[in-house]
């Protein structure tokens, strides 16, 4: 009997293979970019759980008791940083929920991009993907693709590195003032009024100022943080992943602090005994 099967590692090559092959479809059908990006995010997921998988095969699953439905990318990356230690840069984080925001958009709601912006996108994906694959998983892509496909992945991002290069040079002749793009990763996004988006990639939100310290991000880097009830209503504070991160190591640093003296509590009772 004729049988599918697959490990997770060769179903996220397999997605990855996929969507560079859909990638070239696209440069005479744009419409190819849809499945390029939505199979270069499946590859990110299951990279994710392979190496999840490498800790321990059981963390792969949402509900370790239920071994049923697996972790979604924000489980993984979460597990990932917290069970298994890896290091992951915020600026890696943030590609992981761009993946998010792309998928839901493409898959649950209309959408309307610039191929310029679909291919910064996707190469900065592809970036996240060949580092994660190299340091990760021990793998390099180069090994894993077809020359055909390796030498169309080079050519996207040879063309953003070109186009990032030229549109620096423009911000500089300019003198724009800018800061670092959500979407694309360059620092390309021009503050000035007038503009208020990314030149290279065409991304454009409005910022928010975080609650905590008062710079300004996109919506997408900051999340809502309870901080208390006042008379009957949640109180909610926008905060960067920065302020989050400070907050965090604070309140481990004062849970420590708390069960040492509570140790020291029960020691000295002994004592007394």
């Amino acid at each position: 009997m004729n049988q599918l099967k697959m490990t997770i590692l060769d179903n996220s090559k397999n997605f990855l293979i996929e969507s560079l092959s859909k990638a070239i479809e696209a440069e005479s059908d744009p419409n190819q970019w849809k499945f390029a990006i939505l199979s270069l995010i499946q590859s990110i997921e299951l990279a994710l759980k392979e190496r999840l998988k490498t800790e321990h095969p059981i963390l792969i699953f949402s509900n370790i008791d239920n071994k049923k439905n697996t972790v979604s990318l924000d489980e993984a990356l979460n597990r990932l940083i917290r069970i298994a230690k890896v290091e992951i840069t915020h600026e890696n984080i943030e590609s992981i929920s761009i993946a998010k925001k792309w998928r839901n958009l493409i898959i649950h709601y209309e959408f309307d991009f610039s191929i310029q912006l679909v291919k910064s996108v996707f190469s900065r994906l592809f970036s996240f993907l060949l580092d994660f694959y190299k340091q990760q998983l021990d793998e390099e892509v180069k090994d894993i693709l077809p020359g055909y496909l390796w030498d169309e992945a080079l050519e996207i991002e040879e063309y953003l590195i070109e186009l990032a290069k030229i549109t620096i040079e423009k911000i500089n002749v300019e003198g724009y003032d800018v800061m670092t793009c959500y979407n694309c990763g360059y620092n390309t996004y021009v503050l000035d009024k007038d503009i208020n988006k990314c030149l290279l990639c065409g991304y454009m939100k409005n910022l928010i100022t975080c609650d905590w310290c008062n710079e300004q991000f996109f919506e997408e880097e900051l999340e809502n943080v309870y901080v208390g009830n006042y008379k009957g209503l949640d109180g909610w504070d926008k905060v960067c992943l920065s302020c989050r991160e400070t907050n965090q190591e604070i309140e481990e640093y004062e849970q420590e602090i708390e069960e040492y003296e509570q140790e020291m509590e029960e020691y000295d009772l002994q004592k007394k005994r």
